[in-house]
């Protein structure tokens, strides 16, 4: 069986209910199975890296989307280890 994942990245600093808003209509309109935070380093849109520290922003992640199965109550932290910006490219 596929599992239909969608990806959900940011700075997430903090993490908020617009961001669960949106990740609650990502995943009824695509109709997933799951979706994966990536908590991302800094964003590069904004100058100054993010208040939190990264274990606060994992854990924050982790506490909101807690309940859903839909959304994992891990998040992936592969891009928060990395120092600099990154841009998503979405494929069309």
């Amino acid at each position: 069986m596929k599992i239909r994942l969608g990806v959900f990245g940011g700075t997430f600093d903090p993490i908020h209910i617009g961001h669960l808003i949106a990740a609650d209509a990502v995943v009824e309109a695509l109709d997933l199975d799951r979706l994966l935070f990536v908590p991302a380093q800094r964003s590069p849109r904004k100058p100054d890296d993010p208040s939190a520290s990264d274990a606060d922003r994992v854990a924050m992640l982790d506490a909101a989307t807690a309940g859903d199965d839909r959304l994992p109550s891990t998040t992936s932290t592969s891009t928060v280890r990395r120092r600099a910006s990154r841009w998503t490219r979405c494929a069309r």
